[in-house]
């Protein structure tokens, strides 16, 4: 097999007394008779692992300060140096410890504190969000850098601050990338205009990760008791509203919001104002027609009860008018209910008479 060669050391310093994490790349790693070896300054590196043929990761064993050779070795006794292809400084390597907020969009835009050591005020670190470069880097202190997060794709990713004399900090899964949400179902789908209906969300990307809280937005109302219970499920009550479609936003912790167009319907209570005939036998079986306003299919036919037993054969044909078939009942005069999907009822006292 060819020999190994080393193409780049990065990062190519870091501290005295070992530990930094370096990354080899190349060509002919092999693993055939066993995994190479490196050494730096021909002392053993650690936690060596050959990540392909071309790469190879690794810490950095303790060293004198200066610049050193790097060797990979394969298990054939094939080597290639790279001459001075690192340095060690009595200056220890940053760390990063902390982000705040550590999860965000995957636009641009997210604000990050970055916490750590060994930041060098007066300059501008290399920061990366996996493999791409943050933008606005400042060093607020030796301890604290501020930086806006980089476009993203959903997940999780390192994040690392690497000083001008190439010395690295890396903080493994540091920073979540969320996905926009999305609003697919309100259930009940209508309900009061004096809010209060109980209501469950359905969608996807219902995260609270980072800080904040979820918001729920009807026509730009604030819904109250706002409870997310999984990420694809949000539970709350309405906010008070007028007659009509109502947007819904459903906004994450982290900015990100899902709009549910025409989601939800506030309408008026139905109401009762004829039944013909009005008048019919005990057995039941007559078929009626029930006159009125508001009657509704949002959610389900409404439902029609003589004196509190069910009618069948329910039609609705229009806003203002239902068919349907008595139900049996006792002799005398009961009222006749029409009730909503959404709960909402209208009531015609005494307006059928068994007879």
């Amino acid at each position: 097999q060819a020999a190994p060669t080393i193409t780049t050391v990065a990062p190519i310093a870091g501290s005295t007394v070992g530990g930094t994490f370096v990354t080899i790349t190349g060509t002919n790693f092999s693993t055939v008779g066993g995994n190479p070896t490196v050494t730096f300054g021909g002392a053993q590196a650690t936690s060596v692992t050959r990540v392909s043929a071309t790469t190879i990761t690794c810490l950095t064993p303790a060293g004198t300060a200066g610049a050193v050779n790097v060797v990979v070795t394969n298990a054939d006794t094939q080597f290639d140096t790279e001459t001075n292809g690192f340095t060690y400084t009595a200056t220890a390597d940053p760390t990063v410890t902390s982000l705040s907020p550590n999860v965000g969009k995957l636009a641009v835009g997210t604000v990050v504190i970055i916490t750590g050591t060994g930041f060098v005020v007066g300059t501008t670190p290399t920061v990366k969000f996996g493999a791409t470069n943050a933008g606005g880097v400042n060093v607020d202190s030796t301890t604290q850098i501020t930086c806006t997060a980089p476009v993203g794709v959903a997940g999780t990713v390192n994040v690392s601050v690497t000083n001008i004399n190439g010395q690295i900090g890396i903080l493994a899964n540091a920073y979540t990338y969320e996905p926009v949400p999305t609003v697919i179902s309100v259930t009940p789908p209508a309900g009061v205009l004096t809010g209060g209906t109980d209501v469950t969300i359905t969608g996807t990307n219902f995260f609270d990760l980072g800080a904040g809280t979820t918001q729920v937005t009807f026509d730009g109302i604030s819904a109250t008791d706002v409870v997310r219970t999984s990420d694809t499920i949000i539970t709350c009550k309405t906010p008070v509203n007028t007659v009509g479609s109502a947007i819904v936003i459903v906004t994450n912790p982290d900015g990100q919001v899902s709009t549910g167009v025409s989601a939800y319907t506030y309408q008026n209570p139905p109401t009762v104002t004829s039944l013909s005939p009005a008048l019919g036998d005990p057995a039941g079986g007559t078929y009626v027609t029930i006159t009125g306003t508001n009657f509704s299919t949002i959610g389900g036919n409404p439902t029609v009860t003589f004196g509190g037993v069910a009618a069948t054969g329910v039609v609705v044909t229009g806003t203002t008018l239902i068919t349907c078939y008595t139900p049996a009942h006792a002799e005398g005069s009961v009222d006749v209910v029409v009730t909503n999907a959404d709960t909402q009822s209208g009531t015609r006292v005494n307006g059928f008479n068994y007879s």
